[in-house]
């Protein structure tokens, strides 16, 4: 009996912090698609595009995160907390359009 106890409490202690690290209810927000008519967008414009998608992220809130664009590949650096914060920058800069491709240099300050 003792041993399923401890069992169960370190099964709610696990389920608590994975619940806290992958908010898993984080959506991307939506990308305001390209016009086809338009020219396509200058390096400067998919970069503040970028962040704005970014900035609506209420897991991202205060984190420095640099973001530079070069013939359309964006280039990601700075520091956040889990792996699943880097996917998600990583993920709404792949999903940004008309970014071409993404490099990433997000590092974890935890494991």
């Amino acid at each position: 009996m003792v041993g399923n106890g401890w069992c169960t409490g370190l099964l709610l202690i696990v389920l608590a912090l994975t619940s806290v690290a992958c908010p898993m209810s984080t959506t991307l927000p939506a990308a305001k698609p390209l016009d086809p008519r338009a020219p396509p967008p200058t390096d400067e414009q998919l970069t503040a595009a970028v962040r704005e998608r970014l900035d609506q992220i209420w897991v991202l809130e205060r984190r420095f995160i640099g973001i530079h664009t070069r013939n359309r590949i964006v280039h990601l650096d700075g520091w956040v907390e889990t792996v699943y914060e880097r996917q998600l920058i990583e993920e709404v800069a792949r999903t940004t359009p008309g970014v071409a491709g993404v490099t990433s240099d997000l590092r974890i300050t935890r494991v």
